[in-house]
């Protein structure tokens, strides 16, 4: 349980970076970030270790192992990639620009959805009965996070473009229309 309560702290360490972000302080962004990525780390750690195992399937451990990497590299694409890295993560007032091709085509917030691939691939390839409730937890709280960040955050820091995006793209459930507009975007 306390890997899920670590995993909680992460996301709300995530929303200082938010703060800061808007208000410029340097070097407390970088830091931050690399703060709330080691906790989250740590948290899924102390959760599969201290959590009880279900029996599964052979090839259900081998399957979570590919869903599990394959919904990491998604998170590192569509977090580290699409968005500038240097600008987003590490300058203190961050990128002022606005990215709507690719996964945020599909959604305004595709690490909520990669996330939870990864945390379901992460449950099959270790059976950790914990990871069911600490899913709930963070998945839920990443929810609230990125409402948060729609609510306070992004209008300030991309403007009116935000706006007319956020009519154009779901937040968090892909449509069949952002669909077609992410792979129309991923093939240019």
């Amino acid at each position: 349980m306390v890997g899920i309560g670590l995993g909680a702290a992460s996301l709300g360490i995530i929303l200082w970076v938010d703060l800061i972000s808007l208000k410029g302080i340097r070097f407390a962004k970088p830091l931050l970030w690399l703060a709330a990525t080691a906790v989250f780390v740590l948290a899924v750690v102390l959760t599969v270790r201290s959590s009880p195992r279900i029996p599964l399937p052979p090839l259900l451990p081998v399957l979570g192992y590919v869903l599990a990497g394959l919904f990491f590299l998604l998170l590192v694409w569509s977090l580290f990639i699409e968005i500038p890295f240097l600008s987003a993560y590490v300058e203190s007032r961050g990128s002022r620009r606005l990215v709507t091709s690719g996964t945020y085509a599909l959604c305004r917030h595709p690490g909520v959805l990669w996330l939870g691939g990864l945390i379901a691939g992460m449950f099959l390839a270790s059976g950790a009965l914990l990871l069911a409730p600490a899913f709930l937890v963070w998945i839920g709280l990443d929810f609230l996070l990125v409402y948060l960040q729609e609510r306070l955050f992004f209008l300030r820091l991309f403007g009116p473009d935000y706006r007319k995006y956020q009519r154009e793209v779901p937040m968090v459930i892909p449509t069949l229309g952002s669909l077609q507009r992410c792979i129309h975007t991923l093939r240019r």
